[in-house]
């Protein structure tokens, strides 16, 4: 509930100030979508790190 009520306020801020959201010109069904995104922005590929023991 936190979250939506967060999400909420922020819309609401956003257009008391006349700022339209846009919709995402992509759908992002899976983590892999996300990543392989932000890897085409320009964000770098993260690396996965293993626990070592």
């Amino acid at each position: 509930m936190t979250l939506n009520r967060a999400i909420s306020q922020t819309r609401r801020l956003l257009h008391d100030i006349g700022h339209a959201i846009e919709p995402a010109e992509t759908q992002l069904a899976t983590l892999d979508d996300l990543t392989d995104l932000a890897t085409h922005l320009g964000s770098p590929k993260p690396e996965i790190k293993t626990a070592s023991y």
